[in-house]
């Protein structure tokens, strides 16, 4: 795992902030009256009576949204630029997440997520087989109310994921970090171009600190604020583009997804982002490929990463040059087979992530749960 950097020195006076920020936002961007989307609240969704879906009728419907729940066991290796083995181990991951409904519609919700891990960059605990210590440890690590009020105009408070567009991990933020925020998410591209407009402020720090319940001091501090752009240009390729600042650093990220469905490629990414500190710019780049061909998919990759820029990305890719492979196999009983492996190419002595290897086999608890007609 790269270092990570230490949070900026608490700033005062977030809450009156953010609330500035976000009912700005919402106030600039609310629809004029004479609009198709007249910008009041939706009536309810039919009784669960007059809906054919057979889910509504799940006495639990009216208020669970079960989102993702997830067990996988995987094999990791390690290996550093003197080729010295840093990990050999058998690991476990455990990711459950819900939305717990206000209303009948749905429109007001709160959303829990626990998962193992316990920093913003793990998203895995060690089995005892292999290096390092056994660990059954599990965290709420989201936490947050969402509503919304309007059509297409979505807000969220509270312990949320990272918002990414058309970028991974790679260029932006771990898959398992963490951000203590309020959000505005719109979807109104009639009025406003984009197909999705988000607009974040809050807080990133606790990196060392997974728990929701162990990180409250982030709700009265600020040190971040976010603003994304996504669009479809044509009917097969999406872009987009955000800009954010973190303790004062500017980071620009851009990316593009294009279905090509070609021979040997269905979708290729780009993407790119740069950090802007003190006059030099420190940047990440990627670039790949997935094909899908019946249960397997497959996906290649090139990943150039900044030593600076990558403290915060995906622990798998960290900084360096890499080529890099993934894909899965569909399994019966609701489990999927996968793997990923990346090279660095010509790493400095420094490197401890010259080379990995993880293979895994994932359980979809939930979809083998709603099969039971255990949940909804």
């Amino acid at each position: 795992m790269s270092r990570t950097r230490a949070p900026h020195p608490h700033r005062r006076g977030a809450t009156a902030a953010l609330a500035t920020a976000l009912i700005a936002v919402v106030v600039l961007l609310l629809p004029r009256p004479a609009a198709a989307q007249d910008g009041t609240p939706a009536p309810p969704e039919p009784p669960a009576a007059q809906t054919p879906d057979k889910d509504a009728q799940h006495p639990l419907a009216r208020w669970l949204e079960a989102q993702t729940f997830t067990v996988s066991g995987r094999y990791d290796y390690i290996e550093d630029a003197r080729d010295r083995t840093l990990q050999n181990r058998m690991q476990w991951q455990a990711q459950i997440h819900a939305a717990f409904k206000v209303d009948a519609a749905g429109r007001y919700r709160v959303h829990a997520g626990m998962t193992t891990g316990d920093d913003f960059r793990a998203g895995w605990n060690a089995t005892g087989i292999g290096t390092g210590e056994g660990s059954a440890k599990i965290y709420l690590t989201q936490l947050f109310v969402a509503a919304e009020p309007w059509n297409g105009i979505e807000l969220h408070y509270g312990s949320l994921y990272p918002t990414r567009g058309q970028s991974t991990e790679i260029t932006t933020y771990d898959n398992d970090s963490y951000v203590t925020a309020g959000r505005v998410h719109m979807r109104r591209p009639r009025e406003v171009f984009f197909d999705d407009l988000i607009v974040s402020v809050g807080y990133v720090g606790y990196l060392d600190t997974a728990s929701v319940f162990d990180r409250t001091g982030a709700f009265s501090r600020q040190n971040y604020w976010r603003v994304l752009a996504s669009k479809e240009l044509l009917a097969s390729l999406t872009v987009s583009t955000d800009y954010a600042v973190i303790d004062d650093d500017g980071m620009l990220h851009q990316g593009a997804t294009w279905r090509v469905v070609q021979q040997w490629v269905d979708t290729v990414r780009g993407e790119y982002g740069v950090r802007l500190r003190g006059g030099s710019h420190q940047t990440a780049f990627a670039f790949s490929g997935q094909k899908q061909i019946a249960a397997v998919t497959m996906q290649v990759g090139y990943a150039n990463v900044d030593p600076v820029f990558g403290v915060l990305n995906g622990d798998s890719y960290d900084a360096g040059v890499r080529v890099f492979i993934d894909g899965s196999f569909a399994l019966p009983l609701d489990l999927t087979a996968t793997w990923f492996m990346q090279k660095e190419i010509s790493p400095s002595v420094t490197s401890r992530n010259a080379l990995r290897v993880d293979l895994g086999l994932r359980w979809n608890v939930l979809e083998t749960l709603k099969r039971a007609r255990v949940l909804p």
